[in-house]
């Protein structure tokens, strides 16, 4: 991120802070979702786990179902410890293309794209099939 914006001086970094904390509830729930839309995820893949016990070979692909079931009842979310991901950072870059980012940097150092609204994020470039406002949430070491 440093390199980025140093090499792109009209980039702009603003940095949220919600009543003296860089990440509050809402942003938290919006990176989880809520331990109960993961239950229906959840309850799927222990279900799938039967056709492997009764030695039946299902007429679908099992990978594609675990895929479609995370993506309709867990979002674009992943599951963070509450207590991992409460030290975060939130902020947004903004480069003179008015391409804005919306960023965590987690407490171990990795950052997470959350929102790319635009065509272009810091070194990352939108899926030909995304759409503004699409939450990508996208893990970057």
């Amino acid at each position: 991120m440093l390199r980025y914006l140093k090499t792109n001086p009209d980039a702009s970094l603003d940095i949220y802070y919600f009543n003296n904390k860089g990440i509050n509830a809402y942003n938290i729930d919006n990176v989880n979702k809520s331990p109960v839309t993961w239950v229906g995820h959840d309850k799927w893949v222990e279900g799938l786990k039967w056709y492997e016990k009764n030695n039946i070979k299902p007429g679908f692909d099992t990978s594609e179902s675990i895929r479609v079931s995370k993506q309709t009842d867990c979002g674009c979310n992943y599951r963070f410890d509450r207590h991992y991901i409460e030290p975060a950072i939130f902020f947004e870059i903004k480069d003179s293309n008015h391409n804005s980012s919306i960023w965590f940097l987690l407490p171990d150092g990795k950052v997470l794209l959350y929102i790319m609204d635009g065509e272009k994020a810091p070194n990352y470039d939108r899926p030909r099939t995304g759409k503004n406002g699409d939450c990508f949430i996208t893990v970057f070491y």
